[in-house]
């Protein structure tokens, strides 16, 4: 994850193809077009909300920043590039505009210091999980009957 970014000024994140799962230490996103799913690691649990609801990601940034335990220019870099992988993986997709809203940054943040966010991208069960009968079910029809 070490690509110099242009980070946009507010992403949101892509309902129409993922879905995802906040752990304590990772977040769990779901391709649900071809079953790929990535796990997100480090910091990723802390700041999650805020980005994928658009929040400005330098707000976010500058949130994290302000715990002080890493130096700045590593938070600045990690979280653009992080941000960066995502919009190329159409996990998250641009928005010129920041939301407004107040920032929720996970209470944890608060306390815990500053990981990079990590990216690991799996296809080991992608058979499995586009074979699922779920997605061969037809709208006007329902399920199959025998």
């Amino acid at each position: 994850m070490n690509r110099k970014v242009n980070t946009p000024a507010a992403v949101r994140f892509n309902h129409d193809s993922f879905a995802y799962e906040i752990f304590d230490r990772e977040v769990i996103v779901l391709n649900m077009i071809d079953g790929t799913y990535y796990a997100f690691g480090g910091s990723t649990p802390q700041f999650w909300e805020d980005l994928v609801s658009g929040r400005s990601i330098d707000r976010i940034i500058a949130a994290l920043e302000d715990r002080g335990s890493t130096a700045l220019s590593d938070v600045r870099s990690s979280v653009s590039s992080f941000v960066g992988a995502l919009m190329e993986e159409q996990i998250l997709l641009f928005q010129d505009v920041d939301t407004g809203a107040l920032l929720r940054l996970n209470q944890s943040a608060l306390i815990a210091p500053f990981a990079p966010p990590t990216i690991e991208k799996h296809v080991d069960m992608q058979d499995l999980l586009t074979l699922d009968p779920i997605h061969d079910v037809e709208p006007e029809k329902g399920w199959p009957r025998s």
